[in-house]
């Protein structure tokens, strides 16, 4: 009688100890061959694994080599991905194309701000015209459209030279090469010898116009004050006195501006009768 765990003989299931699967057969668990050399009750042994030839793999590899077939269709030429530093420095220090798969974030080229949105303009329609008669010929601003008042041979290509103008516009506003930084050895903080050029100040998109401040005009004086109503052309003249009350202070009662006997009397803030000084003391006024 041979001792040993339970094992499994159908194809779905799982076994407790995993086969390796290397061995191309999960199908039959049998026991080790009765020889009569030692015992036949065994309780630790290893189990040999008998198939009779097919190549037929547990359902969870083949699930997983029916995925490995169907994602063949997105490899792409490029094998690996280079894993050395590149040639040319990534600005910020970033690692995007090595072990970064988030790409930068992108900057809007025209932001839209806040509000109601302007209303869109209407394409204007196709008719082109010759230069008026006023002033001499090219005077601007005085034809219909506000392309301009060059001789056209054919307006078909129209649309083309007013692209190419706007090309050229934009290509002013937007310097080809960044501007210099200011730094110990000629170097920015994200760049040096062996990372390359820096790419964090390129410029995306063109500098705004100054908004030119409009002057506050409550704030010039034009001309003086003059209070409302009606003023003569000349004044009365007005009389100079030296003291026009006469030395009468209004906010003063008149009755305390009178004399009394008892200002020249010196009173002491003490009243008792042991005091040292027993009889008042009169100053004389000046």
């Amino acid at each position: 009688m041979v001792f040993s765990i339970p094992s499994y003989l159908c194809l779905g299931d799982r076994p407790k100890k995993v086969v390796d699967e290397r061995l191309h057969g999960v199908n039959f668990l049998t026991s080790r061959p009765k020889t009569g050399h030692y015992p036949d009750a065994l309780f630790d042994k290893e189990f040999r694994y008998v198939y009779n030839g097919d190549r037929y793999p547990d359902p969870e590899t083949m699930a997983r080599r029916e995925q490995m077939e169907n994602r063949k269709r997105y490899i792409t030429a490029t094998g690996f991905i280079s894993v050395f530093r590149p040639k040319k420095g990534e600005g910020l220090g970033s690692n995007y194309g090595l072990l970064q798969q988030e790409p930068y974030i992108h900057m809007p080229d025209h932001p839209q701000t806040r509000g109601p949105q302007p209303f869109p303009k209407v394409k204007p329609r196709q008719i082109y015209t010759s230069p008026s008669k006023a002033g001499s010929y090219g005077t601007p601003g005085l034809a219909i459209t506000d392309i301009g008042n060059e001789y056209i041979a054919t307006i078909y290509d129209q649309e083309r030279i007013n692209a190419k103008k706007e090309r050229d516009v934009w290509r002013q506003r937007m310097p080809p090469v960044p501007f210099k930084p200011v730094g110990r050895r000629g170097y920015t903080f994200d760049e040096g010898p062996a990372t390359g050029v820096s790419m964090c100040y390129i410029m995306t998109c063109p500098f705004r116009e100054k908004r030119v401040q409009p002057v506050m005009k409550h704030f010039i004086i034009d001309k003086m004050w003059l209070p409302a109503g009606y003023i003569p052309d000349r004044p009365p003249p007005v009389e100079y006195w030296e003291d026009p009350y006469n030395g009468f202070d209004p906010r003063v009662d008149p009755k305390s501006r009178l004399k009394k006997s008892e200002d020249s009397i010196f009173r002491t803030g003490f009243r008792g009768d042991n005091f040292f000084y027993t009889r008042s003391i009169v100053f004389r006024r000046l």
